[in-house]
């Protein structure tokens, strides 16, 4: 899961929001599983998927012509 989250990461960095997006997604489905809906990890996924979607809105919004 570490080695997941780090490439979201790394695709957020290069703004590759949508890879980062789903890779973001693989590993809230994992934490959900594994640690469970209120653990505080899964927490903190579920706000970087978010940001991760606001970032992804706010370029497909700035690339706009």
């Amino acid at each position: 899961m570490t080695t997941l989250n780090n490439l979201v990461y790394l695709y957020k960095s290069q703004e590759r929001y949508e890879d980062a997006q789903r890779m973001c997604q693989q590993v809230l489905e994992i934490s959900d599983r594994t640690l469970g809906a209120a653990h505080p990890t899964t927490a903190k996924i579920r706000r970087q998927l978010a940001a991760i979607q606001y970032n992804r809105t706010y370029a497909n919004y700035r690339d706009a012509p």
